[in-house]
């Protein structure tokens, strides 16, 4: 993901749109390690550590695991759902890409949503994008966070009744991703939840 030229952007691992565990493992590979007998303990310990992003069967597996249904795309929004995980066994990802063009191309999106005290749950949190700068704003009756990432990248935050949402997007004009957060994911959002 690019970085915005106003400053530098820190994403957080699971949110950066690759698989977490190939980050994961690049990192761990770069990292020298001493053997001594704290650090063979401690790798002993993290071999089985499961990957707290566990792909799921469906969406109604995703709905018993967060207990909420999981904001989505719907299909007239031109958009083709990739994958879906459950992080750490109460974030729902639902990852979704345009139907149409150059496959490295296609605008990608990632729509999360938990259950969560807002309070207590911020949007560097649930979307991964640490250091951008957040703009508040109104979209519907919704107040939403919104950040540019890059000039292609972009991310915004909301909640709504306990259960808070974020959505992320690569390879899109500022235009098409607030058309794509107001005329699918803020109208869910205020119809339905």
């Amino acid at each position: 993901m690019a970085l915005a030229a106003a400053g530098a952007i820190l994403l957080a691992p699971a949110t950066s749109f690759a698989d977490n565990a190939d980050i994961e493992a690049a990192q761990m590979a770069a990292t020298p390690v001493q053997a001594t007998n704290d650090s063979a303990a401690q790798a002993t310990a993290a071999v089985g550590m499961p990957n707290p992003m566990v792909p799921a069967a469906s969406y109604s597996e995703m709905a018993e695991a967060i207990s909420v249904h999981p904001l989505y795309f719907p299909l007239s929004s031109g958009l083709e759902l990739q994958q879906r995980f459950i992080i750490g066994g109460t974030v729902a990802d639902l990852r979704y890409a345009s139907r149409y063009g150059a496959p490295e191309k296609r605008a990608q999106f990632t729509v999360r949503t938990v259950v969560a005290n807002p309070t207590q749950m911020t949007a560097e949190a649930l979307s991964g994008v640490y250091g951008a700068d957040w703009k508040d704003t109104t979209i519907g009756s919704t107040a939403v966070q919104l950040a540019e990432v890059s000039d292609s990248s972009f991310v915004a935050y909301w909640t709504k009744d306990g259960v808070c949402f974020s959505v992320g997007a690569e390879n899109v004009n500022r235009w098409d991703f607030l058309r794509q957060v107001r005329d699918n994911l803020i109208d869910l959002t205020e119809h339905y939840y």
